[in-house]
């Protein structure tokens, strides 16, 4: 279906005009918009499971996060140029560019705002070679 020259996605509903006015009636209306943003560059996140090759797929990408992380959830945290990989505490996993353009990412299955900032390790990080 197309509505100013836009292509939009419709669902048919499996309520007839029955049941529609009989919720009507008991103070249904109608749904708002969607809760998730049309590409306006807010923070969306995604939950993936690792696969064996220890990649996870947003869409139609394929992205390698790390054998180490093979057979865990992750939830992929999408804000601008940047995804954020989180363990299943919210702890800060790891840092790539994010492939997924941003006006698709609120598209993805399973898209949802971006709840609060990762979390960072605790102090300063010492190396000694």
């Amino acid at each position: 279906m197309l509505l100013d020259g836009a292509r939009i996605k419709t669902l048919p509903s499996r309520l007839g005009v029955t049941e529609l006015s009989r919720l009507a009636a008991y103070g249904a209306r109608p749904a708002g918009p969607s809760p998730l943003p049309a590409g306006d560059g807010a923070v969306i996140e995604v939950d993936r499971t690792v696969n064996a090759t220890g990649g996870v797929s947003p869409g139609d990408q394929q992205i390698s996060v790390g054998l180490p992380l093979t057979g865990q959830r992750v939830t992929l945290r999408m804000e601008g140029p940047l995804m954020a990989v989180l363990s299943h505490d919210g702890t800060l996993l790891r840092t790539l560019a994010c492939p997924v353009p941003a006006d698709r990412r609120s598209r993805l299955r399973g898209a949802r705002r971006g709840r609060s900032l990762p979390l960072q390790p605790g102090g300063p990080i010492t190396v000694q070679r």
